[in-house]
């Protein structure tokens, strides 16, 4: 482990992974879900079922081994490894810190491992990495400098423009912009559809909303009534059913590239198997549980297996029946918030 300046701090042994998970699990991290079911006792230990946390299935076997006990059989297990919840903390340096350990903005309250170091964080600016020398598989490590430019939108040609000036080595061109057609021309034989990313990105509702701020409502009665039809189950289904995904991602990746971009469930459906199936067939298989609806939902990646308006409608009318009956008023407003500096979406 070294210091943001790349000067050595300690040698990361077994023991930085227990404190890491113990951190982990004491300030309540957002991403303790990932392992409360998999590690034994954890889930215990976040409960308070069970204080010590001794009795969770992590141990420091010798320097260069570390021993986990799991609850039940992961077959995925070795890919929750890759998540920053897993990783190494060393207990003198985070009692050094105290609060201030892993403030997002200061290079200096956490230590490296990894192939690159911070070196400065400039909000709505840049971020800067350098290459990490103490890496250990620094040979295989590429570039010795990566820095990222913050980009609020607003200005649809400025990646293309600043790549042409050199600023940027790599720019994403979008289609639905207003240059395409003469950045396409330009750079015709250096244009390429990447790998779909491994983040997901969904719409989420607030089925308990607290403020409004920021709303289209304009009495009490529009948001009690908006609160109940968002506790609806068939409603919920409704929207669900009704949004065209396709079309959505061509407003930001044009329509060659749309099915590209989509996506059905959380995870890739061919993540893991199972009994001669991926999980994606499993979930579709367990699917019509939930009600006919959803018989016939293809989960398979690029393309849109879960926009049907003639299923959007049959869920509507059902909710609006029901919810009426118990007295919510028609029209629902929907709050949406919106990136207003972007041009993008």
């Amino acid at each position: 482990m070294v210091h943001f300046n790349g000067e050595e701090y300690a040698d990361v042994t077994s023991k930085e992974f227990v404190t890491g998970l113990k951190l982990a699990a004491d300030t309540k991290s957002e991403a303790i879900y990932l392992l409360q079911n998999s590690v034994k006792g954890l889930k215990e230990y976040l409960s308070g079922a069970n204080k010590n946390f001794s009795a969770v299935g992590i141990k420091a076997v010798d320097d260069h081994t570390l021993q986990y006990t799991l609850s039940q059989p992961v077959p995925y297990w070795n890919s929750k490894l890759t998540y920053s919840v897993t990783w190494p903390v060393n207990a003198e340096f985070l009692k050094s810190k105290g609060k201030d350990f892993g403030k997002s903005t200061d290079p200096t309250s956490i230590l490296y491992n990894g192939p690159c170091l911070l070196r400065a964080l400039t909000t709505k600016s840049s971020i800067e990495f350098t290459k990490n020398e103490n890496y250990w598989d620094k040979d295989n490590v590429y570039f010795d400098n990566i820095k990222l430019t913050y980009d609020d939108g607003s200005d649809q040609e400025s990646l293309e423009r600043e790549f042409t000036d050199g600023v940027y080595t790599l720019a994403r061109l979008f289609p639905t912009s207003s240059n395409y057609s003469k950045v396409s021309e330009k750079y015709k034989d250096n244009i390429y559809t990447t790998q779909p990313a491994a983040s997901v990105e969904g719409v989420g509702i607030n089925i308990d909303r607290q403020t409004y701020n920021n709303t289209s409502k304009e009495n009490d009665q529009q948001k009690s009534s908006t609160k109940a039809v968002l506790l609806n189950k068939d409603f919920r289904q409704s929207l669900g059913f009704a949004i065209d995904r396709t079309n959505y991602a061509a407003q930001l990746n044009g329509k060659e590239s749309a099915n590209t971009a989509v996506r059905n469930i959380f995870v890739k459906p061919d993540f893991v198997q199972a009994d001669g199936k991926d999980f994606g067939t499993m979930v579709m298989d367990q699917l019509p549980a939930y009600g006919d609806e959803w018989s016939g939902v293809n989960l398979a990646d690029s393309q849109d297996g879960l926009y049907n308006p003639e299923k959007a409608k049959a869920e509507f009318a059902k909710a609006k029946e029901a919810l009426q009956a118990e007295g919510v008023q028609f029209p629902i407003y929907l709050d949406i918030p919106v990136n207003q500096t972007s041009k993008f979406l």
